[in-house]
């Protein structure tokens, strides 16, 4: 790791045209201080998430004992006292336990918001908690509290979009565009948006894992169209939009790793396209594969691991929906394997994952 610092801090000094100094043992100590962080308290902060929800299901029943949701506006005023006390209590403290209780009080918060505000237009609630989870983003930067408000932001905006569509299931292909071109953007543009001020580092994890999320869940929605009333031509549009994403990843990947051979450029986008006509009627194989190569492109270790459990269930579960026979399927599976492995040959065949 620290090799790897110094070949940085000498390649920027290479580039410019006036002496820069830097701190290399701060900038050591920061990135080994970073790496620690992230990696002791990711599953502290999840714990954190589900002690949160299950101490929001007991809070919620005791104010029904007390009969606090007999007054809407007793609903509402407490709903915002207890998402400022949520707001405060985490911009004040910095202890992971008080991680669990800002969790709760948001939630509790927005619970009891949206139960005052029965009385209003479904749509009109819907915005409001967006507009109140954007306001909680920009005035508390903290990952689990970010992380929360996000899914709360994209959720009511499903349900407004839903709305509006007078609850067409159609619309989630435009729910689910939305949400991939989003998630694109933060992948492609990391430096820049983490870059840009402060407020924006501090978000940018949250927020991208949220989306991430988001983006599973609606593929996963997608797998359910025999439930639910799917046009089946606007797969083949949602197909085509994740598709044209994953030709330009591979060619920002290979253009990060200097592949200019043109016979193994032509190679990676006819399998590219192979898997498009392969799975054009199952987006969560192709959305997968588009997860696994945005997280590959910025070495993002989380999103990488949800996409391979994301593309190994889509892929058993669409080859078990085929209307084949076993040899049939398992010479399908056969084929996609070989696929998989093409790639990742043209992929890893420069051997220099440091680039990225």
């Amino acid at each position: 790791m620290e090799n790897r610092s110094n070949q940085i801090i000498d390649k920027i000094q290479r580039l410019s045209s006036q002496k820069i100094v830097f701190d290399k043992e701060a900038i050591l100590q920061e990135y080994q201080h970073h790496e620690t962080s992230s990696e002791r308290t990711l599953a502290i902060k999840l714990l954190s998430i589900i002690g949160g929800l299950f101490a929001t299901s007991s809070f919620m029943g005791f104010l029904a004992i007390t009969g606090i949701y007999n007054s809407e506006i007793s609903l509402v005023f407490t709903g915002l006292l207890l998402m400022l006390a949520s707001i405060i209590l985490n911009k004040n403290s910095t202890l992971i336990i008080t991680d669990t209780l800002s969790i709760t009080s948001y939630l509790v918060g927005i619970g009891l918001f949206i139960f005052g505000l029965q009385g209003l237009n479904e749509s009109i609630i819907s915005i409001l908690i967006m507009l109140i989870t954007l306001v909680t983003l920009f005035l508390v930067q903290d990952f689990i509290l970010a992380f929360v408000s996000t899914l709360i932001f994209i959720s009511s905006f499903f349900i407004l979009i839903m709305l509006q569509s007078y609850n067409n299931f159609n619309s989630i292909y435009f729910f689910n565009t939305l949400i991939v071109l989003a998630m694109s953007f933060m992948y492609l543009f990391e430096s820049k948006i983490i870059t840009k001020n402060k407020t924006f580092s501090k978000l940018y994890d949250p927020v991208r894992i949220g989306l991430v999320v988001s983006f599973l869940v609606g593929l996963g929605a997608l797998r359910m169209r025999y439930l639910f009333d799917f046009n089946i031509s606007y797969t083949w549009l949602y197909s085509i939009v994740l598709f044209g994403i994953v030709i330009y990843i591979v060619s920002k990947i290979m253009k990060t790793l200097e592949i200019d051979e043109k016979r193994t450029q032509y190679f990676a986008y006819g399998i590219s396209l192979l898997l498009l006509f392969l799975t054009a009627y199952s987006p969560s194989i192709l959305g997968s594969f588009l997860l696994l190569l945005l997280s590959f492109y910025v070495n993002d270790k989380t999103g990488f691991y949800l996409a391979i459990l994301m593309l190994v269930f889509s892929v058993f579960q669409y080859y078990y929906d085929l209307n084949y026979t076993l040899l049939t399927k398992s010479i399908l599976l056969f084929g996609s394997g070989i696929l998989f492995l093409s790639l990742y040959f043209i992929i890893s065949k420069n051997n220099d994952y440091e680039k990225l």
